[in-house]
């Protein structure tokens, strides 16, 4: 819903079930990937607004899991790979708020759903 500034609310704490089960964990159990979650996940919602924000950012052209890395990289000033955020794309895609649109490069193109013209 918008805001009085003009931007869009979202929420991308998501459900606290959601938002405390690892969503990239492949079958099987992996304890590295486990405890690496759990050691991530009180940054998750700040992590999930920034690839948002990047996502939003791109507009209708829409960005790439290289396109968020480099927009990230340059307001953090530190490299974010892109197994840095891959978590958080299929986080904000299962909430409903980003989609895949196509492909550049060899990678998924997302744009943010208020650019959505599928529905």
């Amino acid at each position: 819903m918008p805001s009085g500034s003009g931007a869009l609310e979202i929420d991308i704490f998501l459900d606290a079930e959601r938002a405390s089960v690892d969503p990239c964990r492949r079958a099987g159990d992996n304890a590295e990937s486990a405890q690496a979650f759990r050691r991530i996940a009180p940054r998750l919602s700040e992590a999930r607004a920034a690839v948002l924000h990047a996502i939003e950012n791109a507009g209708n052209l829409g960005a790439t899991i290289h396109d968020v890395c480099a927009a990230l990289t340059l307001d953090r000033g530190l490299p974010v790979p892109p197994n840095g955020i891959s978590g958080r794309l299929t986080e904000l895609r299962q909430a409903g708020l980003i989609y895949r649109c196509g492909r550049r490069a060899g990678c998924a193109i997302y744009r943010h759903e208020a650019w959505s013209t599928h529905g």
